[in-house]
């Protein structure tokens, strides 16, 4: 119902778009060939209202005047809030935490305005309930892939299960905000989400650990949300560092240690959704009935190529393994320009390279998952990376891997747009960076070296090197 109005609105602005002509040919002001921020519709002033209200009325307070809309930018306005309206009316009534959380982010690349954020936070977010109905309890059941705790009211009534719901509807809330204030209270969820794995650890290791009927064993259910915990805290760490590139408060300099820290991040990410998945790919099998015996003799010959293809990558898995060979190439890359002084980019003199890491990844340091990681270990593991060794390196191996596995990826997602529309993306970065490689790696054999520098202008997340003759 919701989206037959909205579609009903904007075939209503569009006819006002229509009549802007005829407005202004009845017009008593002087006419004019647009309408300005001065005039309604009919050309007139705005009778009733002070555009200078704020700055007479809130006098300790800087001066805040209000711009009033013209004519063709208010109809802009609401013909982007109805169409951004519409997008919350695809989001299904029934799915899983893991796609409301993405269905937020993907929301904010459209960059909605605070009425249509807050919509999709009164739709998600209801009496401390999904969509005002189902439980939290229920839903972190359901993201366990352990429906039969779903009415143990001693599952319902555990600190821990309460501490995650907690955690969950706030991340929700948080992901509905502006970009600046997601990562910033990302960035202090860690410590929260980090708390409730020290209390779901202790919990695993008491010796008090609950024993709920249909639960599958002692602890199962703890062990199993402590997992689940530790890969949506992975998933908000990566979230985090992936934000300040579309704040644009990482430096070029800086670039390499984000890149290289972001590719571990979404390793370990990667690793807990593989466990998950071959999980669940296992637990399949060993409710499958076999009534033929010599199936279970052909079954044992083809343990080995068979599971393996039983436990291929699902399609999103394989695109976080992407955006991993994406980060790899970078970092190696990024490093080897910088160690030969090829990259263009200002130092700085107020604090030293070693300074900015902490201060970067000063919160995930205080977290336990991902495990965190040193400056030490990043000049270990770039300082000896540089144009010589560079193909030794697998540079061009990580992008082309990347290439491949996202011409994959194309007719995975049929219906999906936003998953479409970033798959190209990415595969233009794959592919400019691989170029540019090729170049660097010729112009380093000659005399003149080219001038390198990083732009986002395919992707807002992962850099392409921009090559220019010095």
């Amino acid at each position: 119902m919701a989206h037959k109005h909205i579609v009903s609105g904007l075939s209503e602005l569009a006819g006002i778009r229509e009549s802007s002509d005829f407005l202004l040919s009845i017009s008593s002001g002087p006419c004019k060939v647009e309408f300005d921020n001065r005039t309604t519709a009919s050309g007139q002033e705005a009778v009733g209202f002070d555009a200078s209200i704020n700055s007479r009325l809130l006098t300790p307070t800087p001066p805040r005047s209000i711009n009033i809309l013209s004519w063709k930018m208010a109809i802009d306005y609401f013909e982007k809030l109805l169409q951004d309206l519409d997008r919350i009316c695809l989001l299904p009534l029934n799915p899983t935490i893991e796609e409301a959380l993405q269905f937020a982010v993907d929301f904010q690349k459209s960059q909605p305005d605070l009425v249509s954020r807050s919509q999709l936070q009164l739709l998600l977010v209801q009496d401390g309930k999904l969509f005002g109905r189902d439980l939290l309890s229920d839903v972190i059941c359901r993201a366990m892939k352990m429906p039969q705790l779903a009415n143990n009211r001693d599952f319902q009534r555990n600190d821990s299960v309460i501490h995650l719901g907690r955690l969950i509807l706030n991340l929700l809330r948080i992901l509905c905000t502006n970009i600046a204030y997601q990562h910033r209270k990302l960035g202090k969820s860690l410590q929260e989400w980090d708390s409730l794995l020290h209390q779901v650890e202790m919990a695993c290791n008491s010796q008090q650990e609950g024993t709920f009927s249909g639960s599958g064993g002692e602890g199962l259910w703890m062990r199993q949300m402590k997992i689940w915990a530790e890969e949506q805290t992975c998933w908000i760490a990566c979230r985090f560092l992936m934000l300040g590139f579309e704040l644009e408060i990482y430096s070029p300099s800086e670039y390499c240690m984000i890149y290289w820290y972001v590719e571990h991040v979404l390793m370990t990410l990667f690793h807990y959704k593989v466990f998950k998945e071959r999980s669940a790919t296992e637990n399949e099998h060993e409710r499958m009935p076999l009534s033929v015996d010599s199936s279970k003799k052909k079954g044992k010959k083809k343990r080995g190529k068979e599971a393996e293809k039983e436990i291929r990558l699902s399609p999103s898995i394989l695109l976080l393994q992407c955006c991993i060979h994406l980060s790899k190439g970078l970092t190696w890359m990024l490093a080897a320009l910088s160690n030969d002084r090829k990259f263009v980019h200002c130092p700085t003199i107020f604090n030293t390279e070693h300074e900015r890491f902490i201060q970067t990844f000063e919160l995930l340091q205080k977290s336990q998952v991902p495990e965190p990681l040193s400056y030490f270990q990043f000049k270990q593991s770039t300082s000896y990376t540089n144009l010589a060794n560079l193909t030794t390196q697998m540079q061009f191996d990580y992008f082309d891997a990347a290439q491949k596995d996202l011409k994959k990826l194309r007719h995975c997602f049929p219906k999906d747009s936003e998953r479409l529309h970033e798959i190209q993306q990415l595969e233009h970065v794959a592919e400019k960076n691989r170029i540019a490689l090729n170049v660097i790696h010729f112009a380093g054999q000659g005399g003149s070296f080219p001038r390198v520098s990083f732009e986002f202008s395919h992707h807002p997340l992962f850099a392409v090197a921009v090559i220019k003759r010095s």
